[in-house]
């Protein structure tokens, strides 16, 4: 039997926030407290999506022609893609 392993780095999220032009609307202490709150959360889909939420929220992404929910949806694939990593361990039974 093996399980999945699901982990999540703040440089990951700053690198990805970079590559596509986020976070540019919100301060210095927002973007820290974003990437701290990578640092000491488990990258679940509600931690995911508040991170998302966070940084749409802090962004311009009128280029999109999105509504917010989509641009949420569309950054949590980016965080799912380039800064969630996944191993799987085999344990014993």
């Amino acid at each position: 039997m093996r399980i999945e392993r699901r982990d999540w780095f703040s440089h990951d999220i700053r690198k990805m926030c970079i590559k596509n032009d986020y976070y540019t609307g919100g301060t210095i202490k927002d973007y820290e407290a974003l990437l701290r709150f990578v640092d000491e959360h488990e990258p679940t889909v509600d931690n995911i999506e508040s991170v998302a939420y966070d940084i749409v929220r802090h962004s311009d992404l009128s280029r999109y022609n999105q509504t917010e929910e989509e641009n949420v949806d569309s950054v949590m694939f980016e965080i799912a893609e380039h800064a969630v990593c996944l191993t799987y361990e085999a344990v014993k039974e």
